[in-house]
């Protein structure tokens, strides 16, 4: 998918990808595989869930409350987190 206003992606098995969104946000789930999603416009809303596989959410600057969480593996957060931000970025893997 790509210059779409908002998406939704879900996948059994396989990547999940998404590249210029200019949307409010985006719910994005792979049992096995990578999300990976890309905005132009600051997004109110995020959801990203992977059971197996890698997430990674690019989106510009602007106050976001990131909430990651991981069962196994690492987390790399290059994002200044603003508790008070509006803007919810939920990552599970």
């Amino acid at each position: 998918m790509s210059g779409v206003a908002a998406a939704d992606g879900v996948t059994s098995w396989g990547a999940v990808a998404a590249g210029e969104l200019s949307g409010t946000g985006a719910d994005a789930r792979s049992d096995s595989g990578d999300v990976r999603l890309a905005f132009t416009t600051a997004p109110a809303s995020i959801a990203v869930r992977t059971s197996s596989g890698d997430a990674r959410v690019k989106v510009p600057a602007a106050a976001y409350a990131p909430d990651v969480s991981t069962d196994s593996g690492d987390r790399d957060i290059t994002l200044p987190a603003t508790p008070s931000a509006t803007a919810r970025l939920a990552v599970v893997l």
